[in-house]
């Protein structure tokens, strides 16, 4: 018989993002994510970046 594993934790609660992120949101002209009490956009450069003659992914920024 093999012992039993104690069951995962529950998610902790988020702690509230103390802006108006629905503003932030409207002036970004796109809609953010909260994370752990952070307000967080992702932006892909538009222009391509290079690194010593080596095309780098947008998504690298």
């Amino acid at each position: 018989m093999r012992p039993q594993s104690p069951p995962p934790a529950p998610p902790a609660q988020q702690p509230p993002v103390d802006l108006d992120t629905a503003g932030i949101d409207a002036a970004m002209g796109r809609t953010g994510t909260t994370d752990n009490g952070l307000c967080k956009f992702t932006l892909a450069r538009n222009e391509q970046i290079t690194d010593n003659g080596h095309v780098v992914p947008p998504t690298f920024g």
